[in-house]
Formats: C-alpha cells, sequence, structure tokens
C-alpha cells in the first residue's frame, strides 16, 4: 500500500465517526476542501485525456461528454437535467468485458471495510451507480486515483471498478507531493 492510498483509508476511516466529516473537514492535517476539490479534478481531467487518447483512432464524431459538457448541455435544454458522472458515452463502450455507459473518478482509495456506512464516499456507491445506471440506460464504472480492493466489487456488483493504473497521473502525482490533499 503506497502513502497515499494509507492516508485516503485514514481519511474514510476518520470520515466513518460520529461528525467525522466536519471534524476531517476542519483539519489541516487532513488537507482542505479546496485542495481535495483540486486533486478531484486533476483526476477527472487525467481521465479525460486518457480516453480521448484511447479513441483517437475511432470516427470524427464525439464518442463520450465530460461532466462540465454535460452540465452546459443540461443549462442550455439540449440535454435533460439528471445526475452527472464525470464520463458518459454517447454508446455503450466496452471495457475489461463489460458494456460501459459512464465513468465517475474516484480520488481514494475504494474500500470495502466501510462500504456499508453511507454517511460516507465508499457506502455511497452503489445507491451512486443505481442512479448513473437508470439515467444513463446502462451500467457504468467507478475509477479510483488509489486503487481499490476486488472485494469491493462484489458490493457495488452494479458497477465496473477499475484503478487509474494506465492513466498519465503526473499533474494529480505532482500536486500531492507538492501539499496535503
Amino acid at each position: 500500500m503506497t502513502l497515499h492510498q494509507a492516508l485516503s483509508m485514514r481519511r474514510t476511516m476518520l470520515r466513518s465517526f460520529p461528525n467525522g466529516m466536519k471534524r476531517m473537514n476542519q483539519s489541516k492535517a487532513m488537507g482542505s476542501n479546496v485542495g481535495q476539490q483540486e486533486i478531484a479534478r486533476l483526476l477527472e481531467e487525467a481521465l479525460a485525456a486518457y480516453l480521448k487518447s484511447a479513441f483517437k483512432h475511432q470516427s470524427d464524431e464525439n464518442i463520450f461528454f465530460t461532466e462540465s459538457e454535460l452540465l452546459t448541455q443540461m443549462k442550455m435544454g439540449a440535454r435533460a437535467r439528471g445526475p452527472t458522472p464525470d464520463i458518459v458515452f454517447l454508446r455503450s463502450v466496452e471495457i475489461n468485458g463489460r458494456l460501459v455507459k459512464w465513468i465517475d473518478a474516484k480520488m481514494y482509495y475504494g474500500s470495502a471495510t466501510y462500504s456499508k456506512n453511507k454517511r460516507i464516499p465508499n457506502g455511497k456507491l452503489r445507491g451512486i451507480a443505481d442512479r448513473y445506471n437508470d439515467f444513463y440506460g446502462g451500467q457504468g464504472a467507478f475509477v479510483f486515483g488509489q486503487g481499490f480492493c476486488a472485494s469491493l466489487q462484489d458490493i457495488v456488483s452494479n458497477a465496473l471498478l477499475l484503478d487509474a493504473t494506465p492513466m498519465d497521473m503526473t499533474a494529480v502525482h505532482a500536486f500531492q507531493e507538492n501539499s496535503f490533499v
């Protein structure tokens, strides 16, 4: 386990305690909300860049929309308002033998240990996947910037779980090394 995976697990454990989120968000040692948002943004950008590169040999048409593109379309009335994962594919894409309609990036270690606690991110994954699956008409995937434990797939069986290994995480790692996240 890397240092950043361990810190992610620590953050998850602290969030599981009563008032844990409030205490965590006030702790400089756990990273600022702004820092957490910035690193999540960097992960989302790395995911979009990876997918653009992976699909560059496809036709000239757009294969997917990013969350910001979806939000713009929703505001203009070109698309129904609804939940916004980080990536929505215009048609299902096969990943690891499964058809995927959406991908949502998570900048933490996905652990089965806290997956039943609905107050913390790990405990919300199944419900998030259900909402996205219903709205976008198919299953999707979560990509974890800090990896995940294999047994989490048994709990979140309604979405594919992926780690960020093939993505260029240079900007994410640089940010982690230069700040507390």
